[in-house]
């Protein structure tokens, strides 16, 4: 879960700075909830570098770095696909990331307002997570496709996840 992830990163990151270690990469689980804990690093005079996911705001002075890619814009260029794609019209399933990950809301969020803004005629009918998980993906789409008669396209969060819900559909 979540929750059990963040406080296991922040209890790490605390250990790290504790033995005073050069230099500290994180992905971070919640950018939000890791912001205090990059604080106490930076202010031990140990560089972060963020890495995959960004931190939230309040943290950007604290980093040395961020290396990775802009997951609300990766979420966009995949809306702006669909729409493409769908000839700005039909029904879509989303099967999202790990709930409470920031990379899976920021991926989301990205994917549902500008599908939302570039092609309103593009309903989203259900959104499920599928973990970061092709297995756990698969199900979710076979339950889709039991569930739906008339689905046009599918979003996944991650390619891993995708070639879950390609299999279920080739199935």
């Amino acid at each position: 879960d979540a929750g059990g992830d963040v406080a296991r990163q922040i209890g790490q990151m605390q250990d790290l700075i504790q033995q005073g270690v050069d230099a500290i990469i994180i992905w971070p689980t919640n950018g939000q909830a890791v912001v205090p804990v990059v604080r106490q690093a930076h202010q031990a005079g140990i560089p972060v570098v963020v890495t995959n996911s960004q931190i939230g705001e309040a943290g950007f002075d604290f980093i040395a770095s961020f290396s990775g890619p802009d997951n609300i814009t990766q979420g966009q260029y995949a809306a702006e696909m669909m729409c493409d794609a769908l000839e700005n019209a039909g029904r879509v399933v989303q099967i999202a990331g790990q709930p409470g990950y920031t990379t899976a809301i920021e991926r989301q969020k990205g994917f549902e307002d500008a599908l939302a803004e570039q092609c309103p005629d593009v309903e989203i009918v259900e959104t499920q997570p599928g973990d970061w998980n092709r297995e756990k993906a698969q199900r979710v789409m076979e339950n889709f496709l039991t569930k739906y008669d008339d689905i046009d396209g599918v979003y996944s969060g991650d390619d891993n996840m995708g070639v879950g819900a390609l299999n279920a559909a080739k199935a």
